[in-house]
């Protein structure tokens, strides 16, 4: 993970700024989008990004598959197309 997306981590993230990191993340072989974030970094996570990454889990915008020491955070279809309604309209949802 690079210093810059662990910097929007802990600074506490919405909705649509968690999606926008992984969309803005280079693509895998498939084409699809992920963002790796270490179990180390998780523990250090404000509550705020905390309840942003649940939100997305729980209503399906993102999937995760957890690794040894790190978990990827992969936008599902649903989650893509949240965030280019979301984009196209210029609004924000933030989580409180």
């Amino acid at each position: 993970m690079t210093l810059n997306l662990e910097a929007h981590l802990l600074e506490g993230i919405d909705v649509f700024n968690f999606l926008q990191l992984i969309v803005s993340t280079p693509k895998d072989l498939a084409g699809k989008s992920y963002v790796l974030v270490t179990k180390s970094l998780l523990s250090q996570l404000p509550q705020s990004t905390n309840d942003t990454i649940e939100h997305c889990l729980r209503h399906g915008f993102v999937e995760v598959k957890q690794l040894g020491r790190s978990n990827e955070y992969w936008i599902t279809r649903k989650g893509l197309e949240y965030y280019h309604i979301e984009d196209s309209r210029g609004a924000r949802f933030k989580v409180s």
